[in-house]
């Protein structure tokens, strides 16, 4: 599938932003199928300003809990090799100024490994989320919490959910009330 997609959208891409993955993968499926979601995977956006006029490029990376872990990524490589869809939700604007945190702490997690046990166990029921493995939304939720986001949704068993330090699913992020509508970039 061709970048031409991606490269409208990638100089609006920031720090923060959401990525949503629909992969064309027999665990993907199996996620999207228990999620009752058209997504599987979720990614967040950084981007490293302050090099950008160095090498003349404006690059973008996606951070996001993968086999390995906690990984940065240039979202071009990614995209190059990806079977499925990609959605780009953009931090809303009111939410500008907590970028640069937002960056940090998501760094903060490179390395933690992945949480495949609570991957599964999510897919039955809603787990706790904590920072001694992290699956995707899981990682990306738990960088929001931790920069004092609070969801800001009208469902109230969803609500309830994360109230009690739920975990959201790749589904759920969205609805977290912290992100533009989405838009497909691949």
């Amino acid at each position: 599938m061709s970048l031409d997609l991606y490269k409208q959208y990638q100089p609006k891409l920031r720090t923060g932003d959401l990525l949503s993955w629909s992969s064309d993968s027999a665990l993907g499926w199996l996620i999207r199928k228990f999620t009752k979601s058209d997504v599987n995977h979720s990614g967040m956006v950084i981007r490293f300003s302050d090099y950008e006029e160095q090498n003349g490029a404006s690059r973008r990376f996606t951070l996001e809990a993968l086999e390995h872990g906690i990984d940065l990524h240039l979202i071009s490589r990614r995209l190059e090799k990806h079977k499925g869809c990609v959605y780009w939700h953009a931090l809303q604007e009111r939410f500008d100024e907590k970028r640069p945190l937002l960056g940090a702490v998501a760094l903060k997690h490179v390395g933690v490994a992945y949480d495949y046990r609570s991957l599964f166990k999510n897919i039955l029921g809603k787990v706790s989320a904590e920072a001694s493995k992290l699956f995707c939304s899981e990682y990306v939720y738990l960088t929001f919490t931790q920069c004092q986001f609070t969801p800001e949704m009208s469902d109230v068993k969803a609500m309830m959910n994360w109230a009690s330090g739920k975990a959201p699913t790749p589904a759920d992020m969205p609805k977290l009330g912290w992100w533009d509508d989405r838009i497909r970039i691949f």
